[in-house]
C-alpha cells in the first residue's frame, strides 16, 4: 500500500465527523441523481404504457368528410395510414342508447375496437353487437342467429322514420363498465348496409390517420403536420380533433430532457458546496498537519492524492448506499404518487397497475452508471480546491499556524488545539471568507434538498390526476334534428329550453384548466362518387394507384421486376425506403429461365414470384416481359424470354400460372413492338400485319387466352405515330377484341402523353408519369387525374370512357377477391421471403439454365481433386447483380457469387488465386445515351497481374461476360456493340496463351462476339444472370454435381452485322421511326431461309452425355376435320450420366402461296434419361402450327400440301424428319 494511501486511510478514520458530513453530501447527491432521471425515465415509460394500452392510436380525426375529401386525403403524401368510420343511424330503444355505424378494419385498429368473436359485417343484413345490446332489445342469440332491430336511419335531414329490419348476428363486440353503467353502446353494420340506407351524398365520414414522420420528430412537428393537411383540404379547427395525449407518449419532447439536465446541475452544484465546504473547514484545521508532512519529505503531488483519495474512498462507502436508497425510493415514490388516487381516474389507476404489476422496466443499468460517473466528478470538483490548499501549505506556515487569527496574542505562545465547536465559533467571528462560503452552501444544500423533500412528499395525487385529463370534449344536447317520429327533439324545439346557454359556458370556461370554449354547429359537406373513379385511374404513390375505401375498395398494390419483388420504396419517389424486412429471393433472370426450356420450372419460378409478392402485400406482378429478341442491343433482352414467339408464349404460360395461383395478378408487358430501349420515349414503329400477328403477337396472345393473364402493359414507344397508350388499334383492336383481353391494362411508367386520347382508348391506369409540384410527383396532376376530371365536367369526354377504365380494375379486383377483404397480412412479412424452398428453387432454375457452349476433349465436368492450384479470372466472378438493371433492382437476402460457389465447393481442397483482369466502370449515364467506344478501355495493371496469375495456377476459371452497367444489359440503354466490353477478347486470347487449360464462362443477358481466343478455348460454359444461387449452380455445373441442360433461346452471330436488323432492317431508326424491313424473318428464321452461318445456332447446347434420335411416328396425312397432329419419338441416353435432352419440333411447308422462313419451332418437349434409357416422346401440333396470317381476310389460314416436321437438338442439328399432308 503506497504511503499517500495509508494517510488518507487513517486520515478517514481520524476525522470521522467530517468524514460522515461528506459521506452524507455524497449519500444525497448520489440518490437525487439516480432518483431523478429514473423517475423522468420512469414516468415516460408509464405514461407510454398506459397511453398504449387505453387511447386510440390515431394521431388525428378529421369530422365531417366529405367522400371525395376521404380519396384526395388517403393519397396525400404525408397520410401514413387512415381509417375510417361512418354514423348510419341509431336503435330505437326506450332505455338504452345505441349507434350503429360503420367502421373499416384500419378503423377499427386505429380506435381499438376488437371483436371479441365473430367476423365483421360483409352483407347488407350482417350486424355485430354485444351482450349489452341483445338485453336492450330485450333478445338472446349468438353468432348465426337473427335479431329484429328498430332503428332509425340518420340522413342529412335528421333521423328517418323507425324501421324494423332482421339482421344476422356476425359477431361480438365487448361491453365495458362504462357502458353497462350509460346503456350506451355501439353495434357496427356493413359497407352495404351502409350503401343501401343512405344517399351517397350524405354520408359523411370522421377520418382518422396517422401521419409520416421521422427520427427525431416531436409532438410539435406531428401537430403541425395534421393542421396543414387540414388547411389544405379546408377542414375547420373544430371538425379537427388532435391525440395530444397519444402523440406526447410516443413522441416525447426534447424539451423535457434540458429541464433533466438542469435539475441535476443544481445537484450537482449544491453537492459540490456542500463537500467543499466541509473540506474547506477541515483544511484550516489541517495546515500544521500537511505542514509536518511537507517537513518530512512528502512532495506536493502527494498532498494532493492525501486529500483526493480521502474524498473518494468515503465516496466508494458513500455511492452505493445512495444508489440502494434510491432504488427502492424509486418505486416507493411512483406507487406513492399513483396509489391515493388510482380510483379517481381511469389513466392513474392503469398508471398504477402498471407499476404495481411490474410491466414497465423502472431501473436501467445506464442510469446507474450516469449517478455514478456524475457524483465521482462532483467529489472530484469538490476536492480541486482543497487540494491546491493542502499543496501549498509551508513548514513555516504550518508552524505559525494557531487555528486561524493572525492577531492571535496567544499563538506566540505555543499550539492551542481547539474542539469543532471553538473551531467554528472563531470561524465565524474572525475569518469572513470562510463564514460566508460555508452558510451560503450549507443555505443552498438546505433549501435544495427541503424542495425535493416537499415535492415528494407534499404532491397531491388528485390534483395530478386532475391534471391529466387533458384534451378535447365535446357536450350537445339531445337533438334529433329531422326525427320524424320525435318533433320534440328538433333544434328549434330544445333550443328554447336549451341547458347549453351561455351562463353554461362562463361557468365552464371558469373551472381550472379550461383553455377554451367553443360552440359549433356541424355543416353538410357535399361530394360525389366521380372523383373516386377518377382517382382509381392514375397512381397515388410511384407503385400503387387510388382504391376507395368506403366501398372496401383497397389502393392496388404493384411490384416491378420480373426476377423478385423490388425494393421498397418511399411513397413519392425511387428511392428505397431502406425497410429492414423486404430482403427477397433473387431468381435468375428470365433469360436464364428461358435457358431452362422447362415449364415446369416456369411454373414453380411464377409461384415463388407470386409468393413472395403476396408477402410484400402486393397486388400486380408486373411481369413477365414477352416481347421479341428483334435487336441483340436491345439493353433489357436479358428481361425476355426470346426471339421465337412460340417458345416465349409457352414459357410465359406457366410463369402467369404460378404468379397468379398465389393470388397476384401477373401483368405481361409490354404491348407492343417494344424491342429497343434507344429513343424509347419517341421511336415509332412501322411494321407491317403479318409480321405483327406472326412475330410479335402471339406472346402476348399465349399469355392472355391460356395463361390468363389478369394484366396488360402499354409500352414506351409509338406504332404507326401513336403511342402506345393512346393507340385505339393496337389497345382496343388488337388486345381486347382481337386477343379477347377483358383485365386492367395499365401504363409504362412515364408512357402517357395525352389526356384525351388515353382515355378514349383501352388503357386504364397511368402510372409514374413525370410531372411534379415543388420537386415531387404531382399525382392528382397526371393525364388522367385532374385533367380528366375537367374535361369529363366540360362534356370534352363522355363519363362512359371512365365508367369503362373503372369496371376493367373492379374485374381484376374481383377475380383477386380484393374487395371488401382485410388488407393482405404483411406480418412476419421477412419469414416468408427466401424461405430454403425458394432459395432451392433459385438455384435449380439456375442449374438448368446453364449452356454448354464447347466441351473439346471432354474438358469438362473438372475433377476437384487434380487440381490444387486454381486460378479466377475475371470481374464476373465477384460482381453481385441483384440490385442493377434499372426497373428490376432488388434487395436480395444475399447473392452468391461465382467465386464464392467456387470457394463452397471446393471447401480448402485446393488454393483459389483470384484476379479480376479488368475493372466495371458502374458510371451513370442519362437515360437514352447512344454509346459508342466508352467500353474500349483497359487497365493495363490488371491485365498483367491477371497474365501472371494464369500462367501460374494448374487451371484457370475465366468469368467474364457484360453486366447490369449503363450501356450494358441494363434497362433504358442499348449496347454500342456484342464485343466482349474492357478488350475481354485480348485478355482471353492472353490467358490461353499462358495456360491452355483454361475453362471460359461467360455470363450476359444475350449473345456476344466471340473473338479469336475461341479457336484455343476447350470449354465454354453460358449463363444469364444466374440469381441468388448463381454462384453454387455454376460451382456444382463445373465439377460435376450437375449436368448441364441448357439451351440458347436466341440465335449468336458471329458479326452484329449479320443480324436482320441490319442487314434488312433499320437499327435504331431514321428520324424517330424504324421500319421492320427484315418482316418474318427474326433470328434463327432468317439465318436459316438464307443459310447465314451463326456462331451458336437458336436451340443449341450441349451436354455431359451423348443422346440419340430414332423411330419417329405420325400419320401421313393431316385431314381437314383434324384440330391437332400427334409426333412421336424415341430419345436414348447413350452416354455414362444422367441428362436431360431438349427435343424440338420445326415445321417446313414445301410449298405456299406466301413466303413463309425455311422452319419454324411448333413444339419442343424435355426429357430425364438414365444412362442407357430409352423414353418414347409425343409432341402434339395444334391446327395453328400450320398457319400463317393472312392480311387479306385478317384471320389465320393453312394452305393443303406437304410439309416436313423436322424434329432436332438445335434448329441446325436436325435428327429425324418426316413428311406429311394436309388435306382438305
Amino acid at each position: 500500500m503506497k504511503m499517500t494511501t495509508r494517510v488518507a486511510y487513517c486520515n478517514m478514520r481520524h476525522y470521522k465527523s467530517k468524514n460522515i458530513l461528506i459521506g452524507i453530501a455524497i449519500i444525497l447527491t448520489t440518490l437525487l441523481l439516480f432518483v431523478i432521471p429514473s423517475i423522468g425515465k420512469d414516468m415516460v415509460e408509464v405514461n407510454f404504457a398506459v397511453i398504449n394500452k387505453i387511447y386510440p392510436t390515431w394521431h388525428a380525426l378529421y369530422r365531417n368528410v366529405d367522400e371525395s375529401t376521404v380519396m384526395k386525403l388517403a393519397a396525400h403524401h404525408d397520410v401514413k395510414t387512415y381509417g375510417l368510420r361512418s354514423d348510419a343511424g341509431y336503435m330505437n330503444l326506450e332505455d338504452a342508447t345505441v349507434s350503429m355505424m360503420y367502421m373499416d378494419r384500419t378503423g377499427m385498429e386505429l380506435y381499438k375496437v376488437k371483436l371479441k368473436e365473430g367476423q365483421l359485417p360483409q352483407k347488407e343484413n350482417d350486424i355485430v353487437v354485444s351482450k349489452g345490446i341483445l338485453e336492450a332489445l330485450g333478445q338472446n342469440g349468438k353468432i348465426g342467429d337473427t335479431i329484429t332491430v328498430p332503428y332509425q336511419i340518420l340522413k342529412d335531414d335528421g333521423l328517418d322514420y323507425t324501421k324494423e329490419k332482421d339482421f344476422r348476428i356476425c359477431g361480438f363486440l365487448a361491453d365495458n363498465e362504462s357502458s353497462k353503467e350509460q346503456k350506451q353502446y355501439t353495434s357496427l353494420v356493413s359497407e352495404a348496409f351502409l350503401k343501401a340506407e343512405i344517399p351517397v351524398e350524405q354520408v359523411k365520414y370522421r377520418f382518422l390517420l396517422q401521419v409520416n414522420g421521422q427520427k427525431g420528430n416531436t409532438t410539435a412537428d406531428y401537430t403541425e403536420t395534421i393542421q396543414n393537411i387540414a388547411r389544405q383540404f379546408g377542414i375547420s379547427e373544430d371538425d379537427m380533433n388532435i391525440n395530444k395525449e397519444y402523440l406526447a407518449a410516443n413522441y416525447v419532447d426534447p424539451a423535457t430532457i434540458p429541464v433533466i439536465v438542469g435539475i441535476m446541475l443544481i445537484v450537482v452544484l449544491a453537492g459540490i458546496i456542500t463537500i467543499y465546504s466541509v473540506y474547506y473547514v477541515s483544511m484550516n484545521q489541517r495546515v500544521r498537519e500537511f505542514g509536518k508532512l511537507k517537513a518530512i519529505g512528502a512532495t506536493k503531488r502527494q498532498l494532493r492524492q492525501i486529500v483526493l483519495r480521502e474524498g473518494m474512498g468515503v465516496a466508494l462507502f458513500a455511492i452505493p448506499i445512495g444508489l440502494l436508497i434510491g432504488t427502492v425510493a424509486v418505486k416507493v415514490v411512483l406507487l406513492q404518487f399513483v396509489e391515493h388516487a388510482k380510483d379517481s381516474n381511469v389513466l392513474i389507476t392503469e398508471a398504477y397497475k402498471v407499476v404495481a404489476k411490474g410491466e414497465v422496466q423502472l431501473y436501467y443499468w445506464w442510469i446507474y452508471l450516469l449517478a455514478i460517473a456524475v457524483t465521482l466528478c462532483t467529489v472530484y470538483l469538490s476536492l480541486m480546491k482543497p487540494m491546491r490548499m493542502a499543496a501549498k501549505v509551508s513548514e513555516i506556515e504550518a508552524m505559525r499556524y494557531q487555528g486561524g487569527s493572525k492577531r492571535q496574542k496567544s499563538s506566540r505562545k505555543g499550539y492551542q488545539f481547539l474542539n469543532i465547536g471553538r473551531l467554528t465559533k472563531r470561524n465565524l467571528a474572525e475569518n469572513k471568507k470562510k463564514s460566508t462560503i460555508t452558510i451560503v452552501s450549507m443555505a443552498v444544500t438546505g433549501i435544495f434538498v427541503m424542495m425535493v423533500a416537499t415535492v415528494l412528499s407534499c404532491a397531491n395525487p388528485m390534483e395530478s390526476a386532475k391534471s391529466s385529463i387533458v384534451g378535447q370534449y365535446e357536450i350537445s344536447p339531445i337533438v334529433e334534428s329531422g326525427n320524424k317520429e320525435h318533433p320534440e327533439y328538433e333544434w328549434a324545439e330544445v333550443q328554447k329550453n336549451n341547458p347549453l346557454n351561455e351562463g353554461l359556458k362562463q361557468q365552464i370556461e371558469e373551472l381550472d384548466g379550461v383553455e377554451r370554449v367553443d360552440v359549433f354547429t356541424a355543416l353538410k359537406v357535399s361530394g360525389g362518387p366521380f372523383e373516386e373513379k377518377i382517382g382509381m385511374l392514375h397512381s397515388n404513390t410511384m407503385f400503387s394507384s387510388t382504391g376507395v375505401p368506403r366501398l372496401g375498395i383497397p389502393d392496388l398494390h404493384y411490384s416491378d421486376g420480373p426476377h423478385g419483388v423490388r425494393f421498397e420504396g418511399v411513397a413519392n419517389g425511387w428511392e428505397s425506403a431502406r425497410w429492414d424486412n423486404d430482403a427477397c429471393s433473387y431468381l435468375p433472370a428470365l433469360s436464364a429461365l428461358a435457358s431452362t426450356w422447362n415449364r415446369d420450372l416456369a411454373q414453380l419460378y411464377g409461384e415463388v414470384l407470386g409468393a413472395e409478392c403476396k408477402a410484400r402485400g402486393k397486388h400486380v406482378s408486373l411481369a413477365p416481359g414477352v416481347n421479341i429478341h428483334r435487336s441483340l442491343l436491345n439493353g433489357r433482352n436479358w428481361e425476355y424470354f426470346s426471339e421465337d414467339p412460340f417458345f416465349s408464349g409457352e414459357l410465359a404460360v406457366p410463369y402467369i400460372q404460378g404468379v397468379q395461383s398465389q393470388g397476384v395478378a401477373s401483368c405481361v408487358k409490354h404491348f407492343a413492338l417494344n424491342s429497343q430501349a434507344y429513343n424509347q420515349y419517341k421511336v415509332s414503329v412501322e411494321v407491317d400485319e403479318r409480321t405483327l400477328h406472326e412475330i410479335y403477337l402471339p406472346a402476348f396472345e399465349a399469355a392472355i387466352q391460356r395463361g390468363g393473364a389478369m394484366a396488360a402493359m402499354a409500352a414506351y414507344n409509338k406504332v404507326r405515330g401513336l403511342w402506345c397508350t393512346e393507340s385505339p388499334y393496337l389497345l382496343d383492336t388488337l388486345l381486347r377484341d382481337e386477343l379477347g383481353f377483358d383485365g386492367l391494362v395499365v401504363s409504362d411508367w412515364n408512357a402517357v402523353h395525352n389526356t384525351e386520347r388515353t382515355a378514349l382508348c383501352g388503357m386504364d391506369v397511368e402510372m409514374g408519369t413525370s410531372i411534379k409540384e415543388n420537386g415531387k410527383y404531382a399525382f392528382n396532376k397526371y393525364y388522367l387525374a385532374d385533367p380528366l376530371l375537367k374535361k369529363v365536367r366540360n362534356g370534352e369526354i363522355p363519363e362512359e370512357a371512365v365508367n369503362k377504365k373503372v369496371r376493367n380494375i373492379l374485374k381484376l379486383m374481383i377475380r383477386l377477391d380484393l374487395i371488401g377483404q382485410v388488407p393482405y397480412d404483411t406480418t412476419g412479412m421477412a419469414a416468408k421471403l427466401a424461405i430454403p424452398a425458394h432459395t432451392k428453387a433459385a438455384r435449380e432454375i439456375a442449374e438448368e439454365s446453364l449452356v454448354l457452349l464447347k466441351n473439346s476433349k471432354d474438358m469438362l465436368p473438372l475433377d476437384p481433386a487434380q487440381y490444387k492450384n486454381v486460378a479466377v479470372i475475371g470481374a464476373n466472378a465477384t460482381e453481385v447483380f441483384a440490385a442493377g438493371g434499372g426497373s428490376t433492382k432488388l434487395k436480395a437476402k444475399y447473392e452468391v457469387t461465382p467465386l464464392e460457389g467456387l470457394q463452397n465447393l471446393l471447401d480448402g481442397k485446393a488454393r483459389i488465386e483470384y484476379a479480376p483482369g479488368y475493372q466495371l466502370s458502374k458510371k451513370a449515364y442519362k437515360v437514352g445515351h447512344w454509346f459508342t467506344n466508352e467500353f474500349d478501355k483497359s487497365d493495363e495493371e490488371l491485365y498483367k497481374k491477371a497474365i501472371n496469375t494464369a500462367a501460374q495456377a494448374e487451371l484457370v476459371i475465366y468469368i467474364g461476360g457484360t453486366s447490369h452497367e449503363h450501356g450494358s444489359d441494363c434497362e433504358g440503354y442499348d449496347k454500342p456493340n456484342l464485343k466482349l466490353p474492357y478488350q475481354q477478347d485480348r485478355l482471353l486470347k492472353g490467358i490461353l496463351e499462358v495456360n491452355p487449360n483454361t475453362v471460359v464462362v461467360l455470363i450476359s443477358g444475350g449473345p456476344v462476339e466471340i473473338g479469336e481466343w475461341y479457336n484455343d478455348a476447350t470449354a465454354l460454359l453460358h449463363g444469364s444472370f444466374l440469381g441468388m444461387e448463381g454462384g453454387n449452380a455454376l460451382a456444382r455445373t463445373l465439377f460435376g454435381e450437375v449436368n448441364p441442360s441448357g439451351k440458347l433461346t436466341t440465335t449468336w452471330c458471329k458479326r452484329l452485322e449479320d443480324m436482320p436488323d441490319h442487314v434488312f432492317g433499320e437499327y435504331p431508326g431514321i428520324n424517330d421511326t424504324v421500319r421492320f424491313k427484315e418482316g418474318l424473318m427474326v433470328g434463327y428464321r432468317y439465318f436459316d431461309t438464307y443459310r447465314v452461318v451463326p456462331q451458336f445456332e437458336f436451340g443449341y447446347g450441349l451436354s455431359y452425355t451423348t443422346f440419340t434420335y430414332s423411330n419417329i411416328k405420325m400419320k401421313p396425312v393431316w385431314k381437314d376435320s383434324d384440330t391437332e397432329f400427334a409426333v412421336s419419338f424415341t430419345i436414348t441416353n447413350t452416354g455414362k450420366r444422367y441428362g436431360q435432352e431438349i427435343a424440338q419440333l420445326y415445321l417446313h411447308q414445301n410449298k405456299c402461296s406466301v413466303e413463309r422462313p425455311f422452319k419454324e419451332l411448333k413444339g419442343f418437349t424435355k426429357v430425364g434419361l438414365k444412362p442407357g434409357e430409352s423414353k418414347q416422346v409425343t409432341i402434339k401440333l395444334p391446327r395453328r402450327a400450320l398457319q400463317y396470317y393472312d392480311t387479306e381476310s385478317k384471320c389465320w389460314k393453312d394452305e393443303p400440301g406437304m410439309f416436313t416436321v423436322l424434329i432436332g437438338a438445335s434448329s441446325r442439328d436436325i435428327k429425324l424428319q418426316k413428311d406429311f399432308e394436309l388435306k382438305k
